[in-house]
């Protein structure tokens, strides 16, 4: 159960750069408190007006937890489970929002 999300970074100043772009989840509805954690990054050189595609790679492990009884749970198992995962330059940062939930 892996996914590659693939997102679209433009480079709208004047010179070449690098970008990172960070993956985050964050879990609503998990029986203990979670921040936004990091899952994946990237990084990418463009230069002036150039848009390159970054692949992202989220997993099982990526949205996956341990509970109190140390035993693995993830997406699968996670019935209630309502991640958003957001994507930017940092968590604060974040420009791109989407909302998940599992579907039987």
């Amino acid at each position: 159960m892996a996914s590659k999300c693939h997102f679209s970074v433009t480079d709208a100043g004047s010179v070449a750069a690098h970008e990172i772009v960070q993956a985050y989840i964050k879990d609503f509805k998990c029986t203990f408190p979670r921040l936004e954690e990091i899952r994946d990054f990237g990084k990418v050189l463009s230069q002036p007006g150039e848009r390159k595609a970054l692949p992202l790679k989220l997993d099982k492990y990526s949205v996956g937890y341990f509970d109190t009884s140390l035993r693995p749970i993830d997406l699968r198992e996670n019935k209630e489970a309502v991640l958003e995962v957001l994507i930017g330059a940092n968590s604060p940062n974040s420009r791109c929002f989407i909302q998940v939930g599992r579907e039987d």
